[in-house]
């Protein structure tokens, strides 16, 4: 039980945008919770293919978590 400090991103040619204030630090003992939104310009991103999004911290571990996407039909 110990702070940690992440960084949360997506990859190209997606852009993380936090709701709020971004998220980049869990205090020892506690839970932290944000949102975001993951945006492309149309036509770069297949629908209904899924996003992976990664959580890493400082020591190098790291989460993969994979996301739905919406985009509107053109």
């Amino acid at each position: 039980m110990k702070t940690q400090n992440y960084v949360v991103s997506v990859d190209a040619p997606f852009q993380l945008i936090w709701v709020g204030k971004p998220i980049n630090q869990v205090l020892a003992g506690q839970m932290s919770k944000g949102e975001f939104f993951i945006r492309a310009r149309t036509g770069t991103w297949k629908q209904g293919k899924k996003i992976q999004v990664t959580i890493k911290n400082k020591e190098g571990d790291e989460e993969n978590l994979k996301t739905s996407f919406i985009q509107p039909d053109e």
